[in-house]
């Protein structure tokens, strides 16, 4: 059987269409793997760092300084290991188990 140049144009199209469309999913989700591979590394090494015994609190700067990021994206990775800032003074993290709300010193107004 032949095909004429239309139907093979179209034939062509779709199959063009649909490497394109293949080839997009597949480096979207090679990108957002290498992402979450390196989240997972962020929030191992914060953890290790807030679970030292010899630091209940760390600062902000040294944390993210040691992860290598910025800090709005580590105080996300703090959110999400539960870590919680300091009353006193923002800039400090802490993991909530080892510095419950209730250990804090609630600031004076």
């Amino acid at each position: 059987m032949v095909l004429d140049a239309a139907w093979a144009a179209i034939i062509g199209a779709a199959v063009g269409s649909l490497i394109t469309v293949a080839g997009s999913a597949g480096i979207d989700w090679v990108s957002g793997h290498r992402a979450r591979l390196l989240a997972k590394k962020r929030k191992t090494r914060l953890l290790r760092m807030l679970s030292d015994g010899k630091f209940k609190w760390r600062s902000l700067s040294q944390l993210s300084a040691s992860v290598g990021a910025s800090e709005s994206a580590t105080m996300e990775l703090l959110i999400e290991i539960d870590a919680r800032a300091s009353l006193q003074n923002p800039l400090m993290w802490a993991l909530l188990s080892r510095a419950p709300w209730s250990n804090d010193v609630q600031p004076t107004e």
